[in-house]
């Protein structure tokens, strides 16, 4: 992730310089986040500066009160990003590949037949409304059995 700190007087007069920066990390292969420091009178430009670094240029933009709030998060934005910070991280899982995994830790639920369940039932929702004799023509009677139970337990 790329992350640039515009203090209040660079947001108040945005320059070239300082558009010439954001244009690069957004055409960059970072993902990029512009960390602006919002006093009272950035607050009245704050929409138009808005604009121009989420629409025009297209990063996201965080709105801090002050310097050091602007370094905690910094900080804490490196803590959880492993590695190098300035190189692009893999791509999460997608949502399929999150309900995915969810599936597979119901009980005696592995990869294979999270895809059956899911490919049958369309969603986690759908599997656990399912009846029994439903998840039976699925997994089969033992497993199914298993399955109804963890999903209607009232622990």
């Amino acid at each position: 992730m790329g992350v640039v700190f515009l203090g209040e007087e660079s947001a108040l007069s945005m320059d070239e310089m300082t558009r010439r920066k954001l244009d690069r990390l957004a055409k960059s292969s970072l993902s990029g986040l512009v960390i602006v420091e919002c006093k009272n009178s950035t607050e009245l430009y704050f929409n138009k500066l808005q604009e121009v670094i989420v629409f025009e240029i297209g990063l996201k933009i965080l709105p801090v009160t002050c310097t050091e709030e602007a370094a905690r998060i910094i900080v804490n934005i490196s803590k959880k990003s492993p590695g190098n910070l300035f190189v692009p991280s893999s791509p999460s899982p997608s949502v399929d590949q999150r309900v995915l995994q969810a599936v597979e830790l119901i009980p005696r639920t592995g990869p294979a037949t999270a895809k059956l369940l899911l490919q049958r039932f369309g969603s986690l929702y759908g599997i656990s409304v399912a009846t029994e004799a439903e998840l039976t023509e699925v997994v089969g009677k033992s497993r199914a059995q298993i399955l109804y139970s963890f999903l209607h337990s009232s622990s």
